[in-house]
């Protein structure tokens, strides 16, 4: 009974070890910009109006090929632009990004209803990361009276000039949140100077180091254990 009980501390350890270590997967990387194809708009948040092109990035991490959009408006990148030698790429959410779980979730829908014409134009590219922002940043998101055309007070946020039918194309989509799955795997591109950003695409994630030590020690745990059993002369 005791050789038994060594054994499913191990499994037990084993196990924890390998969810630890599927949890933990994180990678600095660098990034470079190539283009991104959407649409002039000016964006107003928190009172403050700015312009920009709202649309999906193209470009590389660590080499691979990747497309995203933004998640953050105070900070800025060029286009093109890079090598940013300060990205790290998880799994979303993970710190330092603050988004709260009912917001994380209608992220997910809108991935999973209308990612599929995201990509097809620059049009769609900016309509979609126009629904992103909104989703992310507008205090009065989710009231029956919210529209991304317009804004006011802090924390509000709103586009104050850009192609009508792009804005239009947002709101339906953001109307439509309120069906569909909220488990679409996404992944951000986060830095502590540049903007943060958002994909569908993992961008060769890899296991820490500390989560590969502990599934080895996890499994060297269990080998002990087995060893044990069998100097014990006890069936294995």
């Amino acid at each position: 009974m005791k050789s038994v009980s060594i054994l499913k501390r191990a499994l037990l350890a084993g196990a924890t070890c390998v969810a630890l270590s599927a949890t933990s997967f994180v990678q600095a990387g660098v990034l470079v910009i190539n283009s991104i194809s959407g649409q002039a708009v000016t964006l107003n948040y928190n009172n403050s109006n700015f312009g920009t092109t709202a649309g999906a990035f193209t470009g590389t991490f660590d080499g691979s090929p990747l497309t995203w959009w933004c998640v953050d408006l105070a900070k800025h990148v060029s286009v093109p632009g890079g090598p940013y030698n300060d990205y790290t790429a998880a799994p979303f959410q993970s710190p330092p990004l603050g988004f709260s779980a009912a917001r994380q979730a209608d992220l997910q829908r809108l991935f999973t209803n209308d990612f599929g014409l995201a990509l097809t134009s620059a049009q769609n590219s900016a309509a979609f990361q126009i629904a992103i922002w909104d989703i992310l940043f507008d205090n009065d998101y989710g009231s029956s009276a919210t529209s991304i055309s317009t804004y006011g007070g802090a924390g509000q946020f709103g586009i104050s000039s850009g192609n009508a039918a792009t804005i239009a194309l947002a709101q339906s989509w953001v109307n439509a949140l309120g069906s569909g799955s909220a488990s679409y795997p996404l992944y951000q591109l986060t830095s502590p100077t540049h903007q943060d950003f958002i994909t569908p695409t993992a961008p060769g994630l890899v296991p820490e180091p500390s989560a590969l030590s502990l599934l080895g020690a996890g499994l060297v745990a269990m080998m002990l254990a087995f060893r044990r059993r069998k100097v014990s002369g006890q069936p294995v």
